[in-house]
């Protein structure tokens, strides 16, 4: 009997798409916006916010020495990533995490959450 053994072409292939496979399951990376929010406490500097969460995906400056930073997240159902109809099947929530900063320093943070 006569053993049979791969091609190294086809070894090295399939190494390839498994490789391939096991490194588009990691996805981006999950941010816990809750968690994040019960870290900031007033008096905390913008500078410590960014250390601890990153720059605000956001800015708005509302005057009188003061900004609103925002950061969210978008989660979508598993259905509105099909083509053409995925607009129309399953709902998405947005969390969000508005900080208010007064002359350089947190005055207050609301965490929410919208449907759409």
């Amino acid at each position: 009997m006569i053993k049979s053994r791969p091609s190294k072409s086809l070894t090295l292939f399939l190494i390839g798409m498994l490789t391939l496979g096991l490194s588009s399951c990691a996805g981006a990376p999950r941010t816990y916006l809750p968690v994040e929010a019960s870290m900031i406490k007033p008096g905390q500097t913008g500078q410590e916010v960014t250390e601890l969460l990153g720059p605000p995906q956001a800015i708005r400056k509302a005057g009188n020495n003061t900004e609103e930073w925002y950061y969210y997240v978008r989660h979508r159902h598993f259905w509105q990533h099909l083509p053409f109809l995925g607009g129309r099947l399953g709902k998405s929530e947005v969390e969000g995490l508005q900080i208010i900063l007064k002359d350089g320093k947190v005055k207050k943070a609301v965490y929410y959450v919208e449907k759409t």
